[in-house]
């Protein structure tokens, strides 16, 4: 489950405190209306490495326990030594096993603590750039920025990680340079795939004894919705041909143009449909023998609905298949995203007042953690404050070992509150959160500062959440899933892995 792109408010006045921290931190940098602040009387360290007398300002932080003190030698630090502490700061007061292994799991080599600053400065291997000894007035040729990028990987946690500021030239005759920073690369990971077809989900069926094809959903945005093509349209020829493969109509819906001859209403039609690009949605679905089909691609905040994102396309799947008596909840391939969406999917198979998880993080009170310059872990419950709208309806989930973070929580969710039957693969057992956050000089930077535990207070992380019946052939999952939900008498009965699963293998010593 990545809170991977801001995506609500909490976390978006959690940007701001920080960017308004390192924006005083700048200005301590200048003089104010009353002059320079006098320099600290600090005893010599005695240092005689090139490292120690490059960098002793930062060193000295290491050491001294006045704010006064503090505040002095930061007035001291050049810009990318600030670039430098900023990462630190981060890292000591958000990084969830900065100070703490208690959240560990037993037995992995992941997950360092947090050092002190002189464990990293020095001791960075040079960014791997033709220009890296050329030009070392930007800071992404800077030792610096080898020794941000050194502590972040000292950490043995593969999600954390430093990005620094990236200087790209211009085209050719083009004097300008492009800077790509921390904002720029979380707009590409925000950026929203959009497809170019006719924009439906079919089920192949039988129209007087030939192949046909029932549209199960049309989505938003796409030609098929802007032409006025409905569920449960029959189409029975595709450009002046008979149905033939669904795989056939796929390479002929993403031509420029497409003919379809359809029965609605035991009447014939027919459109000619220019094609036209739409946004791809989250969450797809269909209905097969009273059975609803849900899938959820990920956990997003925007989506083909706009800034309603899953939880809204969630919706709309749950009234186009109300009449369904069960559902099979496919989350094979999802891997997560955002937590607020993914909070707000699974309430709807809950009772008010059940318990979603145990958050433990570093953000349960982030007041005092500013106001006392210390890491505070807590766990914290997370209620669910309404009747959920399938809170009735026995749900089959699917999974695979692509199924993570997020999309983990809803199914760890409904099998402890629901005791719902999980068919498929064990989970990627990724039940930690990241935050992205750009940095002081607008690099890129993302932290652990999150562990999800079970309302039990029992986590899936690193191992994963064992499948009551363990397949690996995808059609075979799907029929299996259909069989259970329709039958809707079995519960679940197996538990979390006992094992570290691909993505948590030990790091190489």
């Amino acid at each position: 489950m990545r809170i991977k792109f801001f995506p609500c408010a909490a976390h978006c006045v959690f940007i701001a405190i920080l960017c308004a921290f390192f924006a005083l931190v700048a200005c301590s940098n200048s003089e104010s209306e009353f002059g320079s602040p006098s320099q600290p009387e600090i005893a010599d360290t005695s240092a005689t490495s090139d490292t120690a007398v490059r960098y002793k300002y930062l060193l000295m932080l290491d050491t001294i326990q006045s704010q006064e003190v503090f505040d002095s030698i930061s007035y001291l630090l050049t810009e990318f030594e600030l670039e430098f502490e900023a990462n630190y700061e981060y890292l000591n007061l958000f990084y969830l096993f900065a100070h703490n292994d208690s959240l560990k799991p037993a037995g992995t080599n992941w997950y360092n603590p947090l050092g002190k600053r002189s464990d990293y400065l020095g001791k960075g291997t040079p960014l791997n750039r033709p220009d890296s000894v050329a030009d070392t007035t930007t800071f992404i040729n800077s030792p610096l920025a080898t020794d941000i990028v050194y502590m972040y990987k000292s950490l043995n946690d593969k999600y954390a990680l430093y990005i620094p500021p990236i200087e790209v030239a211009g085209n050719a005759g083009d004097s300008s340079d492009q800077k790509i920073d921390g904002n720029d690369i979380m707009d590409i990971l925000n950026d929203h795939p959009i497809n170019h077809d006719l924009g439906v989900n079919l089920m192949s069926v039988s129209y007087r004894e030939n192949p046909a094809f029932v549209i199960a959903q049309v989505y938003i945005g796409s030609a098929a919705e802007k032409e006025g093509l409905q569920i449960n349209d029959t189409i029975i020829e595709v450009n002046g041909g008979a149905v033939t493969s669904l795989k056939a109509f796929e390479a002929a819906s993403q031509k420029d143009k497409i003919s379809l001859k359809v029965i609605r209403d035991s009447k014939e039609k027919n459109f000619d449909i220019a094609i036209a690009d739409y946004p791809q949605p989250i969450v797809t679905y269909k209905v097969v023998d009273s059975v609803a089909i849900i899938h959820i691609e990920k956990f997003d905040v925007q989506g083909a609905m706009g800034d309603s994102g899953t939880y809204g396309e969630f919706l709309r799947a749950l009234k186009a298949t109300e009449f369904a008596k069960s559902m099979v909840l496919d989350l094979r391939g999802n891997g997560g995203g955002n937590s607020i969406q993914c909070r707000e999917v699974s309430s709807e198979f809950l009772e008010k007042g059940d318990t979603l998880y145990i958050d433990y993080t570093t953000l349960s009170d982030f007041a005092a953690t500013l106001e006392t310059n210390k890491q505070i872990v807590a766990g914290t419950p997370i209620i669910n404050e309404r009747v959920g709208k399938v809170k009735d309806k026995y749900t089959v989930i699917l999974a695979d070992s692509e199924t993570a973070s997020c999309a983990e929580i809803t199914a760890m969710t409904l099998a402890s509150n629901r005791q719902s039957v999980i068919i498929g693969q064990k989970t990627a057992g990724k039940a930690s959160s990241f935050v992205s956050l750009p940095t002081y000089l607008s690099g890129f930077c993302q932290l652990t500062f999150s562990l999800i535990f079970d309302k039990n207070g029992k986590t899936y992380h690193m191992m994963g959440i064992e499948p009551d019946i363990a397949l690996d052939d995808y059609e075979q999952m799907m029929d299996t899933a259909l069989v259970i939900a329709k039958e809707a008498e079995m519960s679940r009965h197996a538990g979390y892995g006992t094992s570290f699963t691909d993505m948590f293998a030990p790091f190489k010593e």
